[in-house]
């Protein structure tokens, strides 16, 4: 896939990542299952939950839960986010 791919959190809106990348951030546990994704493709915003290839992969444990018992995610979720 090598459309571009948008992410919306509840501080604001973030990209374009490739599709690669969005994977990557759910396996890690930065993409939230209710977090909305969008790529060119689509029309609308839809939940990570819902998008084939990022549904199996995303968690619904929120990034203050992974910043209080790792601190290298903190920092890391502060850059790119």
């Amino acid at each position: 896939m090598d459309q571009r791919w948008f992410l919306r959190k509840e501080r604001g809106d973030y990209g374009p990542y490739s599709w690669e990348q969005m994977q990557q951030y759910a396996r890690e546990g930065r993409l939230e299952k209710e977090d909305l994704v969008k790529s060119d493709a689509m029309a609308e915003w839809a939940t990570a939950s819902e998008v084939p290839g990022l549904s199996s992969l995303v968690r619904g444990a929120s990034p203050s839960t992974h910043a209080k018992t790792d601190p290298a995610f903190s920092v890391v979720v502060n850059t790119i986010f």
